[in-house]
C-alpha cells in the first residue's frame, strides 16, 4: 500500500485535493496519532510519547486520539499546554495530520495509513514490544525513525 500511494500519479492527486494542501513543506508542527479505546493494552506508553516530544524540535503540537477522555492524553495535554486536541473525522484527520511536519505514530493500521499519506514528513513509530503486535509489521519504512519504548 505504501508503494503504491508514493507513484507519482497517486500522490500528487491526493496532494492536489487536501485541503491542507498549502501546509506542505510549510510548517514546523509536531502531530501525535494515540490509538486507545479497544487497542489501549496494546499502547507503547505515556513514556513514549513524553520522550519523542522531546526529541522533535516544532512550533506547534497537536494530538489526536480516539478517546480524548483518557488519563494518558489529559496528562500530556497539561504537560504540553499549547497542544491542541484535534477531533475530526478519519478523512480530515488523515488529510491534516500528512501535512504535518514531524509525525508521532502509535502501532495499528489507522496510525500507519497516516504515515502512508505524510509524503514531506518525518515520521516516528514505537518499536515492536514482544508480545503486543497484534497486526503485521507495518512500519519498517525506509527513513522512518523507530523508537525505544
Amino acid at each position: 500500500m505504501y508503494d503504491y500511494l508514493h507513484t507519482e500519479k497517486i500522490k500528487s492527486r491526493i496532494t492536489d485535493n487536501n485541503p491542507f494542501k498549502t501546509r506542505y513543506n510549510n510548517n514546523n508542527d509536531l502531530f501525535i496519532h494515540i490509538r486507545l479505546t479497544d487497542a489501549a493494552r496494546f499502547n507503547p506508553g505515556i513514556n513514549y510519547y513524553i520522550n519523542a516530544v522531546n526529541q522533535i524540535k516544532f512550533d506547534n503540537l497537536y494530538i489526536s486520539t480516539d478517546e480524548p477522555s483518557n488519563n494518558m492524553i489529559k496528562t500530556l495535554l497539561q504537560m504540553f499546554p499549547s497542544c491542541k486536541l484535534v477531533q475530526c473525522d478519519e478523512i480530515t484527520t488523515f488529510q491534516f495530520a500528512s501535512t504535518c511536519k514531524n509525525i508521532i505514530l502509535s502501532h495499528g493500521s489507522f496510525s500507519a495509513v497516516i504515515g502512508y499519506l505524510a509524503f514531506y514528513s518525518n515520521i516516528y513509530y514505537p518499536e515492536y514490544e514482544k508480545n503486543k503486535m497484534w497486526y503485521g509489521d507495518m512500519f519498517s519504512i525506509k527513513n522512518w525513525t523507530k523508537l525505544q519504548v
